[in-house]
This record gives C-alpha cells, structure tokens and sequence, in this order.
C-alpha cells in the first residue's frame, strides 16, 4: 500500500447494479481509503443519496450545480488519487467518449488527471452495438481503464454479457492499483492460434483469449507496462500484437521478452500444423486427401530456455483430467519438464473454461499447489500475477 491514503472517486450511473457500489465502498473503506461518492442525477433511482453518504462518509456530489461557489466536481478532480466508473452504462460510456460535462459524472472525468477505471454495465445488445464498441474504443485510445462486463443473468429475464463484476473484484482491482510498489513488465500471449491447410482453411481450438485478455486487463490496472500478444484483437491501456500462427506467435514473443520481466502464456497454441501449406483452395471435388502434420515449436519450452535468471516464466496447462489428482500431476511434470516458474493448470472436459467466463486454476510451483477455486477470469488473473510478481521479487 502507498504511504499516504488513497484518495479514491467512484463514480455512479444510472444502471441497476448501482447497488453493487455500496458494497465496492464497504470493502475500500475497510482498506482506509478515502472515499467520495459522485453520482448522476439518473443512479439516485436506484440508490438513495443518503445510502451513499452513510456507506463512504461524505457528502454526495450529485450534479454540476452542487456547491457552485467551489465547483465540487472540478475540486473532486483535482483531489482524486484514481476515479472509478461504476456501473458505467451506455449513455455515459457515450457522454464519456465525447467529451461531455452535462452531468457530475462526466465532468469529473473531463477535468481529473488522475487515471480512471471504467466498468460498463447493460444489456448485451447495448454492449455489442457499434456505436458502443466505438465508444470503448475512443476511451482505450485516451488511456482509461476500460473492463469487459461478465456474462450471466440481466435484468428482464434476459442473459448474456453485460453484467457488471463482483463488487469484490472490483474493489481488488482498485487496491491493487495502489499497493504495486514493484512494477516489472508484463508480457502476456492469448487466443488459440491458426494453422492454415490452404488460403481458407485452418487447424484452431475453442480458446476465446478471455483469460489472457483478464491478465491484461489486470496487470494494466496495477499500472504494469503490459504488452499483449494475442490472436484475437483485444484493445487496451497496452501495447497489443497480433499474431495468427504458432511461428508468429513464437517469433514475436521471444523478441518481446528481451524487454520483459514476467512472461505468461496464456495462449492456446497449436500442437501441430501443416507440413505442407497449399498455396490455393482445396477443391471438395479433391476427395479423400490427407493431411500430414508436424509438430509446432513449443513455445513456452523454448521461452523457459531463453529467460534470464531474473525473469519470471508462466505457463498454463488445459488438460482433459478425469480426477483432481490427476490434473496437478500432469500440471507438475510439465512445470519440471518445461522448467518454468509456475505453471497454470485447469480441467477443460466438458466444455469447462473455453468460452465461458469463469475457470478453476491450480498455481503449480516447484515446492506448492494453490487450489484457488472456481472464480471469474478477472479474478484469476489477480491471483496469478500476485504469485508471479512474488516469484519475481524474490529471485
């Protein structure tokens, strides 16, 4: 924790996880931060003032108007160690991206220098509206904080992505952005790469890149300098590569790491390839061809290889296990055979993991086993940079 208490801003819209906030306070305040609540006009429907007054402390600034004399909203500002946006719906997220002050909220964050932390909350159809995803996308380019929203139950019945994180999550992130004294460099990989057969066709696996993206997300809320090298296009606070294959995966992520002190595969790479690329469509009419495959580079062998003393090497291990037991044995011969510092294990049967939102992670180091339990990706991230950062200290 920094020597000084946090100053923190949260942030409050319109939506109906408002409620949720009271909680992110509850758990703040309990770290001694300093919390001051602002709120649009819109949140006081769902939260009343005096909620929010009783739960951080203060007086709650509610609109533009309220003690003009110092424009509270400009003093908030100046004063805030780090703003929070939660929930943020889409009317803010558009007001943010456009530079408005039209209400409390949006002109604190027009006016504060301090960074900001964005977490929208709204229907999936609101959520992948293009005007949104523009949205998101001019707010990334200012260097906010933007964290994707949870998929699950919503309001009217409906399900889908949009649901606004667990307040502890939240309020994680937020600690965590102040208590990183240490600040090595992070380089992460994410998605499942493609192999192609032919100009159209390609060899791949069901990996969605939303764990590696969740480290991203988090190492970024740390203040890390973060580069992430990824198959699927993920804009953030860092610095993205896209790859398609496993050899350009390889080739970037050994370059990248010269300048790295953690590096993480989270990615999903291909075991195997085409011996043979054909340089054109494979016609249906060409009927009962086979492929020849090789085997990929393993990458995160050949990254163990190459890493310095001083850097730190993460895998993560997708196996089919039928028992527990079974999966943190296979998990702990890789971590001997690789020679990494940790590896990341999870049982995919089933369906688990791929594409969905939450996992169940064993942190394998030589001498340990860590069952973390079965909790959100963002929430998993945390825990496998705060033992990553920790083998990274104490080498």
């Amino acid at each position: 924790m920094v020597n000084q208490v946090p100053n923190v801003v949260i942030a409050v819209t319109g939506g109906i996880s408002a409620y949720k906030i009271v909680e992110v306070i509850r758990l703040l305040k309990k770290e001694n931060f300093t919390v001051q609540v602002v709120t649009t006009e819109s949140a006081l429907k769902f939260v009343g003032e005096a909620t929010w007054s009783a739960i951080s402390g203060r007086e709650v600034v509610s609109s533009i108007w309220d003690e003009t004399k110092n424009v509270s909203h400009v003093q908030l500002a100046k004063q805030a160690d780090l703003v929070v946006v939660a929930p943020a719906t889409a009317d803010t997220i558009s007001d943010l991206a456009q530079a408005k002050a039209n209400n409390a909220v949006s002109a604190l964050v027009l006016t504060t220098t301090a960074p900001v932390m964005v977490f929208p909350a709204m229907h999936t159809q609101m959520w992948e509206h293009q005007g949104t995803v523009e949205n998101i996308e001019t707010l990334i380019k200012r260097n906010l904080m933007v964290f994707s929203p949870d998929k699950g139950p919503l309001t009217s019945g409906d399900e889908g992505v949009g649901r606004l994180p667990a307040p502890s999550e939240i309020a994680k992130l937020v600690v965590d952005h102040f208590k990183a004294e240490v600040k090595p460099k992070i380089l992460i990989s994410a998605g499942g790469t493609k192999e192609f057969i032919d100009s159209v066709r390609y060899l791949t696996n069901a990996s969605s890149g939303r764990q590696g993206l969740a480290l991203a997300q988090s190492s970024v809320a740390r203040g890390f300098d973060t580069t992430l090298v990824s198959t699927k296009k993920f804009h953030g606070g860092w610095n993205l590569i896209d790859v398609t294959s496993a050899d350009e995966m390889l080739a970037v992520m050994k370059k990248e790491m010269l300048n790295h002190d953690i590096i993480i595969m989270a990615a999903a790479v291909s075991d195997w390839k085409v011996k043979q690329k054909a340089s054109t469509k494979i016609k249906k009419s060409d009927s009962n061809w086979n492929l020849e495959l090789v085997a990929t580079t393993d990458i995160l062998t050949e990254l163990a290889q190459l890493a310095k003393p001083t850097q730190v090497v993460v895998g993560f291990a997708a196996e089919t296990a039928p028992e527990l037991s079974t999966l943190v044995s296979l998990a702990q011969e890789k971590l001997a055979r690789k020679r990494v510092d940790m590896i990341c294990a999870n049982d995919v049967s089933a369906g688990k993991v791929f594409e969905q939102d939450s996992t169940h992670l064993f942190l394998i180091k030589e001498n340990s086993v860590d069952d973390i339990g079965e909790m959100s990706k963002l929430a998993a991230a945390g825990k496998v940079l705060d033992q990553a950062v920790q083998i990274f200290i104490n080498k």
